[in-house]
């Protein structure tokens, strides 16, 4: 793996000179809508869980890990389809996904 930030890996371009402004724009919009959404919704569903300002910090940090992320990634994707970018970000999720469920290669 290159670790120079400035170069990409040989055969990949880094990921800006892919996209036109226009293109580029639009994803950063919707890496917005996702993020503004997720909070209105997370403080919508908060009360649902009984949970309140007088709830335990590692509660709170639970609620976040169990249900805030995985509902940031579904507001991605649904806000990637209303924007027509669905298959971008659907891939850019297996990605993320991939590096977080990455299974380690078998010793020999």
């Amino acid at each position: 793996m290159n670790m120079s930030k400035d170069r990409p890996e040989p055969g990949r371009q880094a990921w800006w000179k892919k996209y036109t402004l226009k293109e580029g724009l639009i994803i950063m919009v919707i890496f917005a809508f996702t993020g503004a959404s997720a909070v209105g919704v997370a403080g919508v569903l908060k009360p649902l869980f009984g949970m309140d300002r007088d709830t335990p910090f590692l509660v709170t940090a639970a609620y976040f890990v169990f249900v805030s992320i995985p509902m940031y990634q579904v507001l991605l994707l649904f806000w990637g389809f209303i924007f027509g970018r669905y298959r971008f970000f659907l891939e850019y999720e297996k990605k993320s996904l991939g590096r977080i469920f990455r299974r380690k290669k078998a010793s020999r």
